[in-house]
């Protein structure tokens, strides 16, 4: 039987709440990254499979499901049909259900909506408003944890999937979970998910791209072009960090360690947001040499993919910078 593709974005709880069932069912499928702020959901190759053009989307063999939550109880029922994510027993099912819809409906909604404006630059700040609601939402969804360790019951389901990239992300954006007990001991519980380290590190991206500040505000919103100050900023930060490569090809000696681990990232970022690092020719060079790392191609995708969102809502880019 032919695999299955999952259009997915890492940057979308939703679609990473797909990934972490199917790593808990171990099954096989195409992932495909596509990302939606660059415009790629609204080709007519994909509106023609979806619509709605959302992430994430599943190709079964040519059926083509949407939202998330179908396809989470669409891959257990097609795939492994009783399993304990999503039993075959009407109670248990209903329990799971209830709190899909209470995600879908109530809590990611509203939630998100507390901070999700920081991602797209329509808001530059959290206000008090923002902070009540998701107070709200939070203490809301944690009284669906006072008689189970987890959402639906004494053990994992699709209804702890669903919610826990959303969590996650918050986690990594600084979000103090400590001040919901039950929330945060369920957090720890999900530690057992196969999925669980892989979204962790999604999350971290994510949290470190709205903390970004060299350059940060033009992925918030609270600034919409580089000034003179910045320029004079980056480039004496830039001509600082050469420095460290005048005797050495890598940052700490002959080979790469973690000091050059900690900072490909950030110059990958810059460079696909528009740098141009051939202006400082020992990184360049440097930059170059780091290819030779075993996640030097995940890395890339991940800045490039933060370069094309600073595009879409800044043109420009870095450019200004060069």
């Amino acid at each position: 039987m032919p695999t299955p593709t999952l259009y997915y974005f890492p940057m979308s709880p939703p679609a990473r709440a797909v990934l972490l069932l199917v790593k808990e069912l171990g099954l096989t499928v195409n992932v495909k990254e596509v990302n939606p702020l660059a415009g790629e959901t609204r080709t007519e190759e994909f509106m023609r499979i979806n619509p709605e053009h959302t992430i994430p989307t599943l190709d079964d063999n040519g059926f083509y499901l949407g939202e998330s939550r179908a396809i989470l109880t669409y891959l257990v029922d097609a795939y492994r049909p009783g399993h304990s994510l999503y039993p075959n027993i009407p109670k248990e099912k209903a329990l799971i259900n209830r709190v899909l819809h209470y995600d879908l409906g109530s809590f990611y909604p509203k939630f998100g909506s507390s901070f999700g404006g920081l991602f797209s630059g329509e808001q530059t700040e959290i206000t008090e408003e923002n902070k009540a609601t998701a107070h709200k939402a939070l203490t809301d969804l944690e009284n669906y944890l006072v008689r189970n360790d987890f959402f639906a019951g004494e053990n994992p389901t699709l209804a702890d999937l669903t919610l826990l990239p959303t969590i996650a992300t918050a986690v990594h954006c600084g979000l103090d979970l400590t001040k919901y007990k039950r929330l945060n001991d369920w957090y720890e519980n999900c530690r057992q998910l196969k999925g669980f380290e892989d979204d962790q590190e999604a999350s971290r991206q994510m949290g470190e791209f709205l903390r970004s500040n060299s350059f940060g505000g033009l992925f918030s919103g609270e600034q919409t072009e580089i000034t003179e100050e910045n320029k004079a900023t980056a480039h004496k930060a830039l001509g600082d960090l050469e420095n460290y490569l005048v005797r050495n090809d890598f940052f700490a000696g002959e080979n790469p360690t973690v000091a050059d681990l900690s900072l490909l990232p950030t110059i990958a970022t810059a460079v696909h947001c528009g740098l141009d690092l051939t202006k400082y020719k020992r990184l360049n060079e440097w930059y170059e040499n780091c290819r030779q790392l075993k996640g030097y191609e995940d890395d890339q995708e991940a800045s490039r993919q933060m370069g094309e969102f600073l595009r879409s809502k800044f043109p420009e880019g870095l450019q200004a910078l060069n």
